[in-house]
């Protein structure tokens, strides 16, 4: 098996477990706001998951800040971790697997996912 055909190996077991996971996550906190509006995955499963990162967007920037405040962040991140055990990700490649959260207003003014989270 050549590497890259290893990487796209270990993606087709592990993203759909993380997307599982996101979804999972989701469901539990969906009923508080302010309401995410999209959830991602971004990165190369494959490679190494210190690369890895399950975001989340709001729309606009201060609904990050009534996030922050009302403990939505906190909680989300945590249950996106334990949504990540409970689906079945492997232990090990659990921890170095960040989660973040953006607003649209910011993902815009930087050019999207790619130069945000770098």
């Amino acid at each position: 098996m050549t590497p890259h055909e290893h990487v796209q190996a270990k993606e087709r077991v592990l993203n759909p477990v993380v997307v599982r996971a996101i979804a999972a996550g989701s469901e539990e906190v969906s009923s508080r706001p302010p309401t995410i509006r999209e959830s991602f995955l971004y990165g190369t499963m494959g490679i190494d998951p210190k690369h890895v990162v399950i975001g989340y967007a709001f729309s606009l920037d201060g609904e990050i800040t009534t996030a922050r405040c009302t403990g939505l962040l906190g909680d989300r991140d945590a249950r996106s971790h334990l949504a990540l055990r409970t689906k079945g990700h492997p232990e090990q490649l659990i921890g170095p697997i960040q989660v973040l959260f953006a607003s649209d207003q910011a993902l815009r003014r930087t050019g999207g996912f790619r130069p945000f989270f770098a």
